[in-house]
C-alpha cells in the first residue's frame, strides 16, 4: 500500500540502517536534504522516531542511533512506476538504487492474488501491479487454466492467440477476468496494445469501458 504523508520517506540509508534501530531515536546528519515538495535542497539532519521523520533541522540532534550521512543524498524514496522486475533479487538492485516502491503498472500481472501471495513474504520493498489484459486474455484465447500461470508477467505473452481476434465469448470471459482482478487488489488495468495485435477496437474499447468504471 502506498501512503502519501509529509515526511521525507525512506532513504538509502534508512534502508542500510538495521530494523532494530526503527524502535529506537534515530538521527541521519550532516546529508543533503533533498525534498521535492518543499523544495528543500540543503544539508541538514533528520530526526527520527520509531521509523517516522519527526524532524529536519540545522541544529545537531542528540539520538540513540547516528548515521553520518557527509557527502550523501537524502531524498525520498523513488516510486517506480514500471518495473517488470518483480522479484527478490530485482528488489535488492531497485532498493540500492533508492527505490521504495516497485509497481508493475504497464503490462501489469495476472492472476492478480496469486500474484500478491507471492510477493507477499518475497519483497524487501513495497510492490503492486495493474491486472494484465494481455495476458488474462492470453488464458482465455489459448484455454490456459489462471492457476498455471502464477502471477506470470512477461513470460504469457505472444503466441497465435494474440494475433488473432477473440469471440464475444472470449472477450466476456476476459472482462470477467479483468473485473475479478480490480476486486482482488489490482492497482487498475494494465494494457500492452502491441502485444496483442489480434486484438480488435472494440475488444480494446469495452476494456477501457470497465477500467473506467475504477
Amino acid at each position: 500500500m502506498v501512503k502519501r504523508s509529509r515526511r521525507l520517506g525512506l532513504t538509502l540509508l534508512l534502508w542500510a540502517a538495521s530494523a532494530a534501530l526503527f524502535a529506537q531515536d534515530l538521527a541521519i546528519i550532516n546529508g543533503r536534504v533533498m525534498d521535492p515538495e518543499s523544495g528543500l535542497d540543503a544539508v541538514r539532519h533528520l530526526v527520527i522516531v520509531d521509523g517516522r521523520i519527526t524532524a529536519v533541522t540545522r541544529d545537531l540532534p542528540q539520538a540513540d542511533a547516528v548515521i553520518d550521512a557527509e557527502g550523501l543524498v537524502v531524498a525520498p524514496g523513488f516510486i517506480d512506476l514500471h518495473a517488470h522486475g518483480q522479484d527478490l533479487e530485482s528488489n535488492r538492485f531497485q532498493a540500492a538504487d533508492g527505490v521504495t516502491t516497485a509497481l508493475e503498472l504497464e503490462i501489469g500481472r495476472y492472476p492478480i492474488a496469486a500474484w500478491y501471495e507471492s510477493r507477499r513474504r518475497n519483497a524487501l520493498i513495497n510492490y503492486g501491479a495493474t491486472v494484465s489484459h494481455p495476458i488474462a486474455r492470453y488464458s482465455v484465447l489459448e484455454k490456459v487454466n489462471p492457476e498455471d500461470l502464477a502471477g506470470s508477467g512477461l513470460g504469457a505473452l505472444g503466441g497465435q492467440s494474440a494475433r488473432r481476434p477473440a469471440t464475444q465469448a472470449e472477450v466476456d470471459r476476459t472482462l470477467e477476468l479483468l473485473d475479478a482482478g480490480l476486486a482482488e487488489g489490482a492497482l487498475g488495468m494494465g494494457f500492452g496494445i502491441t502485444y496483442t495485435p489480434g486484438a480488435t477496437h472494440e475488444e480494446i474499447f469495452l476494456a477501457f469501458g470497465l477500467a473506467s468504471e475504477l
